[in-house]
């Protein structure tokens, strides 16, 4: 428990102190892994090459659902939540919500898609894989 020199010292020093206090509070309750995600998250990473954010495979598969439905093609992550609802897709949106949460890429190659699919989904563009995840297909299309 926190004595009131040490409260009245978090209380003076502002939101570094709250970051602070926060460390503090996260560390005794034994949720370090939670406070550094959060702190994680205020500081986005971006790729230098792309200019996009660097979202990584575990955030992709939290937006698994056709309300907030991401997937990954050629090593982008594609926010596709607006595409779904237009109902646009030739193959029926059942399709395309077999991989939210996932990388689509093999699918999305073997499916024969244009150059105007892809071209079109540049729209949907959220971030890219970090290297490490990336798969490194590059198509022989235009790469949005």
């Amino acid at each position: 428990m926190a004595s009131q020199v040490e409260d009245d010292n978090i209380h003076k020093s502002g939101v570094g102190g709250l970051t602070t206090a926060f460390l503090k509070i996260s560390s005794v309750v034994g949720l370090e892994d939670l406070t550094e995600k959060l702190i994680d998250e205020t500081k986005k990473n971006i790729d230098p090459e792309t200019g996009l954010e660097v979202i990584d495979l575990k955030e992709v598969k939290h937006h698994g659902a056709m309300e907030d439905g991401w997937v990954v093609i050629y090593d982008k992550v594609y926010e596709v939540t607006e595409y779904l609802r237009s109902g646009s897709h030739p193959g029926g949106e059942a399709e395309i919500m077999k991989y939210l949460g996932h990388d689509a890429t093999m699918v999305f190659r073997g499916s024969g898609h244009s150059k105007e699919t892809l071209s079109m989904l540049a729209k949907y563009v959220v971030g890219i894989l970090p290297s490490r995840e990336r798969l490194g297909y590059y198509s022989d299309m235009l790469i949005c």
